[in-house]
């Protein structure tokens, strides 16, 4: 990945806030004093000639011209042409100038209404000004009202700033978005249609198949059941103990690649070495990975927490001796006939509860297993 940037070249300056006219004005006309030009980005068309009166009203010294998507080619090229050359001061267009504009002499960026605008798009936006050595400047104008996503966006575009930053705005933006929790039912994409361990699964072979390689059962076995867990803890890695957001979506590959309880524990041990005491979010987050191995396991479709219990819903169970199964779990676990449930207290105790009726689960399905066949599939 290229990260060093052109000699000579500057951060653009970046300001995000409130519709100023003053700014706006002072903005112009500190280009056009140093002989250069502005682009203002008004994504409405049926507005466009509004704020175009508008601007030449603020900067009655400024030349204005207009393009969008709408005008035919040859105007539109036309158009575009007059303003390289320098016929006009100003070009208020559509979000079209996003992409393969590149005019040194365009130093001013003003985008109005940016809230309407993606991430992505704003960040491709500010990359058409400071393509020379000139401080470049770019002004993201908004509502006064806005939602937390839009909030997140132009805050994202503020921080970073610095050359090369391509990167870790495209991280924030898939944080903002969102792409699936890796242990949740929550998930978005092709993802969402199959569930990520059998999307994973899938994708890991038809690699593998393509590089000619062996297929590992061991670590592809399509068959293995999946599970929906629901529990109410917090399960994540915080920013605030790990702050490198690359390094975060490592280790939460890593998470979602453990496959034994001991390689959770081993990851564990390492992350405690590395950044110190797990936060009781990265804790929750290993607790909830030894579940759903633990579940595996011991054949549950799901583990829910519900009203105070956490139900463990094992598809085989109409098919067994219920009370006998009870009599042999003990007296802390209730046998439905569609689950186990496990009491939650007022403390934590039950989630040493929850991996303990999980591991004698285990048990009881293996001997299934050896005894009937069918079950489990």
């Amino acid at each position: 990945m290229i990260q060093t940037p052109p000699e000579e070249r500057l951060p653009v300056i970046t300001h995000v806030g409130a519709f100023d006219e003053s700014l706006v004005r002072q903005a112009v006309l500190r280009e056009l004093e140093r002989g250069g030009q502005a682009f203002v980005v008004h994504n409405r068309i049926g507005t466009m000639d509004m704020l175009r009166q508008h601007l030449e009203d603020t900067v009655p010294e400024a030349r204005v011209i207009s393009a969008h998507g709408q005008m035919n080619e040859r105007m539109l090229e036309s158009i575009m042409s007059a303003f390289s050359r320098g016929e006009y001061d100003i070009l208020l267009a559509t979000a079209i100038i996003e992409n393969g504009i590149d005019i040194p002499n365009v130093n001013t960026l003003i985008v109005d209404h940016a809230d309407w605008f993606g991430l992505s798009q704003l960040y491709q936006l500010r990359g058409r000004v400071g393509r020379g050595a000139q401080q470049a400047y770019a002004y993201f104008f908004t509502n006064e009202k806005l939602s937390q996503e839009a909030f997140a966006r132009l805050d994202t575009l503020a921080e970073n700033t610095k050359l090369g930053a391509g990167f870790q705005i495209a991280m924030r933006d898939l944080e903002i978005r969102g792409a699936g929790d890796i242990l949740s039912v929550r998930q978005t994409g092709h993802v969402a249609a199959v569930g990520l361990n059998l999307y994973t699964q899938l994708l890991a072979q038809a690699v593998n198949r393509l590089r000619g390689q062996k297929q590992d059962s061991a670590g592809l076995a399509i068959s293995a059941p999946g599970i929906q867990i629901d529990l109410p803890i917090q399960a994540y890695l915080p920013e605030s103990w790990i702050e490198d957001i690359t390094l975060r979506l490592q280790l939460y590959r890593r998470i979602g690649n453990l496959r034994t309880l001991a390689e959770v524990n081993d990851l564990r041990d390492e992350l405690a070495d590395r950044f110190g005491r797990l936060p009781l979010a990265a804790d929750g987050l290993l607790y909830q990975v030894e579940v759903k191995l633990l579940g595996q396991a011991a054949g549950a479709s799901a583990i829910q927490a519900r009203r105070g219990l956490v139900h463990v819903k094992l598809p085989y169970l109409p098919d067994l001796d219920r009370p006998r199964l009870a009599e042999r779990l003990g007296g802390d676990y209730a046998v439905t006939r569609l689950s186990v449930e496990v009491m939650m207290g007022m403390d934590d105790t039950w989630r040493l509860a929850l991996t303990d009726v999980l591991e004698r689960l285990a048990l009881e399905y293996d001997a299934l297993q050896l005894t009937t066949e069918g079950y489990g599939a």
